[in-house]
């Protein structure tokens, strides 16, 4: 409605006239903090494992959480932040998902072999640079 636009317009004017931070921005830089972290053992993980993958990211800090349904399902997983928010792994991205999960993988692994070999993937050239 229009009272709680011109409120929530007038909160974020205020607080970004004080400095303060926004909810808004927290929670972003926690799901940036998330994602380099899930990325980081992704590259380092030969194959995807959901117990070796909870396990690394425990070891940096974060929290997994396995999402069943009734029947026993695995459906997701959820991520808490160092902070204590937990996210879905489709807030983090599209591809962390444990649909997409290892693609995301093998795109990072390979990514991260051509900066290694300093090749450089040029568009539309179907080749490599150096």
């Amino acid at each position: 409605n229009w009272i709680g636009k011109k409120a929530t317009e007038a909160a974020n004017a205020i607080a970004k006239e004080r400095n303060f931070v926004q909810s808004q921005d927290i929670g972003k830089v926690n799901k940036a903090e998330i994602k380099e972290a899930m990325d980081g053992v992704l590259k380092k993980m030969q194959g995807f494992d959901l117990t070796k993958f909870k396990e690394e990211l425990g070891r940096r800090g974060f929290k997994v959480r396995e999402a069943r349904a009734s029947t026993g399902k695995l459906n997701g997983y959820y991520v808490t932040a160092r902070s204590g928010t937990e996210y879905k792994a489709s807030e983090i991205g599209k591809g962390y998902t444990l649909a997409h999960i290892e693609r995301t993988q093998s795109k990072l692994k390979c990514n991260s072999m051509n900066i290694s070999h300093g090749n450089k993937l040029t568009p539309g050239s179907g080749s490599f640079q150096r």
